[in-house]
């Protein structure tokens, strides 16, 4: 009615209504508030929060603990007229997820099809994979083992190859999508293969198996053997019977899928030595100065001897590789093997021909080195021959030193031979080989010393100062000596160029000198001063409000030592010095605290306990003058006056000198410390 005008007595009435709060709560925070009153409250409808992807909204509760509980959850309408505080929050929904593992390709039919379980909106479906519960057991889905676990012979072979990722959905195989989370329905599928052996048997000395699957079989090569000098390889049979029927030889590529035993063989070379007369002509045929020998791969070969040509006013010393040369490559009859790897290869060699008329005629013939290095056993071992080496016949030869680090050669060793004269090689009639001068070198490994070093705070040994040994190069390297310290001191370790070494080399490889070290021990308790606790010792005089002496304060004291004295003077007017509280140690065993003790003088006069060089003998009293004895005054004798006007006389000035000592300190207030 404010619209309307005054037109006489009038009451203007209205109404208000009490506003109360409705604040909501989702998942820990205040998003929302309205408000309730008597006039709106049974109309009031909750607020509804928006919806939220894979979840649904579980209603509001008065207490946040009640959250899920359905008899807890808050009615409709309100009921009562109050400030409300109502909580709620989303409940992930849940979805199946399936999995499906097809076999060979085969994308029509899932050769198994299981269910995992029921899982909340958002879980990762690495998670889900890598828990999986299978026939009640934990399988890791994200392995072939995993998968493994799965197997069914009438579903995949027990032998599968797995390397296709989990898809959603088969129309996805391949991608990887494990990263995800779930998001509704799911079929994770997967696809495994079948896979059979090849074994591959050559020489029934070596197996060596490869796999084939319906995804490979294809484009499967077999095997390619390994080249092998002198040898050829004759490729492959699935049976050992076929081997060289070239009719039954495995094709390629392979058509049927299963699994292969196939064998294969080396098929070893033949090659021919042509022999020349070299002016020369065959002994059992003088037309021809040419014959052949055919020979195997592998296989060893005598070659043809002295009586195969003949020429006259010459002696045949050997075979050489070149008409022209001069250098006796083989001896007649000699043992060789493997002289060409080729197939049909062909080696010449020529006779070698000296004359009967002149002894000059210089002919090259082979020698070897043979190098021996020293073990850390002293033993030694031939570690390299130089062969063939080439000299003249007849003349002197010297050996090559061979470079070896952490090696200098040994000419002193019984059968060092570093130089020789070249013979003709000679082959015995059971031998292998011609006999050809042989020079034999041999080596020393490094010597190096090692020292350990003490000064004269500790021997080594029981008896040493020093001690060096001698030692190969890779020999084990030595103990160091046991070492004994000084009284005073500890044993604190090795040293080598003034720095402390942790642990020694496992082997010798250098000259080493180490320096015993050594710490400072005064309290003899075997352990070095520097790593111990340090403790305090203070002298106080025990009185509150004033300062008879300055605190004393001794510091990094070790344990056992000797407890420092007091220094000074005990003075207190009107008390005397009874000792101290506790009773002071004869040895340091930990931080002290000393408190002065004093008794009132019942004479009203106040003296020292002594001097004060109190080393605390564990009565509480000073070692100089005992407090008691120190304050004992002696009587003059009746009639005596002269004593009693110089006791007079000094008591007035030592009662003038105290008050104004008394005094003097009282005005400076200070209360500090003397550290020693």
């Amino acid at each position: 009615m404010t619209d309307r005008t005054v037109n006489g007595w009038t009451n203007l009435c209205t109404m208000v209504y009490d506003r109360y709060a409705v604040n909501y709560h989702i998942e820990g925070e205040e998003t929302h508030t309205e408000y309730i009153t008597a006039r709106n409250i049974e109309d009031y409808k909750l607020w509804q929060p928006g919806e939220k992807e894979g979840h649904t909204f579980d209603g509001w509760y008065e207490k946040e603990s009640d959250i899920g509980n359905e008899a807890k959850r808050e009615p409709e309408p309100l009921t009562v007229l109050k400030k409300y505080e109502l909580y709620g929050e989303y409940v992930a929904k849940e979805y199946p997820v399936y999995i499906y593992i097809y076999r060979d390709g085969n994308t029509e039919e899932a050769a198994i099809e299981r269910k995992l379980g029921d899982y909340a909106y958002g879980t990762p479906y690495s998670e889900i994979l890598k828990d999986a519960v299978i026939d009640g057991k934990n399988s890791d889905l994200t392995t072939k083992d995993g998968i493994d676990v799965l197997y069914d012979p009438a579903k995949f072979a027990a032998d599968f190859e797995w390397d296709i990722p989990w898809s959603q959905e088969v129309s996805n195989l391949g991608t990887d999508m494990t990263d995800r989370t779930v998001n509704g329905w799911t079929n994770l599928c997967t696809m495994v293969y079948d896979r059979y052996a090849v074994n591959y048997h050559i020489d029934d000395e070596e197996t060596i198996t490869e796999y084939i699957t319906a995804r490979t079989i294809g484009d499967y090569k077999l095997l390619k053997a390994e080249e092998r000098e002198g040898y050829t390889f004759d490729g492959w049979y699935e049976k050992k019977s076929d081997i060289g029927n070239e009719a039954k030889r495995e094709p390629e590529p392979l058509t049927v899928l299963k699994k292969y035993e196939l064998y294969g063989t080396y098929a070893a070379h033949t090659y021919t030595i042509e022999y020349h007369g070299n002016g020369g002509f065959l002994t059992r045929n003088p037309e021809k100065d040419v014959t052949t020998s055919t020979h195997t791969y592998g296989v060893e070969a005598v070659l043809k001897n002295a009586g195969t040509f003949t020429r006259e006013g010459y002696t045949f010393l050997g075979w050489a590789m070149n008409p022209d040369d001069r250098t006796i490559q083989f001896e007649g009859s000699q043992k060789v093997m493997n002289l060409a790897s080729g197939q049909g290869s062909v080696v010449r060699l020529y006779a070698l021909w000296a004359s009967n008329a002149s002894i000059l005629d210089p002919v090259s013939a082979a020698y070897k080195v043979e190098h021996y290095l020293e073990n850390t056993d002293g033993t030694y071992s031939l570690k390299d021959v130089d062969f063939p080496l080439y000299g003249e016949v007849g003349t002197e030869v010297t050996a090559e030193a061979g470079d070896y680090e952490h090696y200098t050669l040994n000419p002193e060793h019984e059968d060092y031979q570093a130089s020789g004269i070249v013979t003709v090689p000679q082959l015995g009639a059971d031998a292998q080989e011609p006999t050809v001068l042989t020079l034999k070198l041999y080596y020393n490994l490094d010597r190096h010393t090692v020292t350990f070093k003490s000064d004269d705070r500790g021997i080594l040994d029981g008896t040493e100062v020093e001690i060096t040994g001698t030692y190969k190069y890779g020999e084990v390297y030595p103990t160091a000596p046991a070492v004994t310290a000084v009284d005073g001191y500890v044993f604190d370790g090795w040293y080598a160029g003034g720095q402390k070494i942790s642990e020694f080399p496992d082997m010798v490889t250098a000259d080493a000198v180490y320096e015993a070290g050594y710490k400072e021990d005064k309290n003899h308790n075997g352990i070095a001063d520097d790593a111990e606790t340090k403790y305090t010792v203070t002298y106080t005089d025990g009185v509150d409000g004033e300062e008879l002496f300055k605190d004393q304060v001794y510091e990094n004291l070790l344990s056992g030592t000797s407890t420092p004295a007091f220094t000074g003077t005990l003075f207190r007017d009107g008390y005397v010095f009874k000792g101290w509280e506790p009773a002071v140690s004869p040895t340091v065993t930990g931080n002290a605290v000393y408190k002065a003790v004093w008794e009132k003088n019942e004479n009203g006069s106040g003296n020292s306990g002594g001097s004060g060089n109190s080393s605390g003998s564990g009565s509480g009293s000073s070692s100089g003058t005992s407090a008691a004895s120190s304050n004992t005054v002696a009587s003059p004798k009746t009639g005596d006056t002269s004593p009693i006007l110089l006791l007079t006389l000094t008591g007035l000035v030592s009662l003038a000198g105290i008050g104004a000592i008394v005094f003097d300190r009282r005005k400076k207030g200070y209360h500090g410390r003397d550290r020693h």
